[in-house]
């Protein structure tokens, strides 16, 4: 009798910067963090996610070009009012960042 090995499809495993930016636009589409509030510094979210200084960075990088957060003058991320996000209406976290039509904040 032979066996025949089922065909599975690859598994797609998103990068740490990515799930670091779901995990805080989910918190924002939720309405858990409010326009104007803190994300907290680098180093909070390092501790908070349990990864690296470099992958926090990354994450907030794809949020502030997404136009969910900013950094204000202490550059501490916060996010942006709700003004600001109209342009953005997520369905699903991640959907946000994967956008090309959010203007990006400067």
């Amino acid at each position: 009798m032979s066996s025949v090995a089922p065909n599975f499809a690859r598994i797609e495993v998103a990068p740490a910067y990515q799930k670091v930016a779901d995990a805080i636009e989910r918190e924002i589409v939720n309405g858990r963090i409010k326009p104007d509030d803190p994300i907290g510094t680098e180093s909070e979210l390092v501790q908070q996610f349990g990864v690296n200084r470099s992958t926090v960075r990354e994450g907030i990088r794809v949020l502030e070009e997404s136009g969910l957060i900013r950094r204000d003058s202490s550059r501490t991320p916060i996010c942006v009012p709700a003004a600001l996000q109209q342009a953005c209406k997520p369905v699903e976290p991640g959907a946000c960042a994967a956008r090309s039509d959010v203007p990006r904040i400067v």
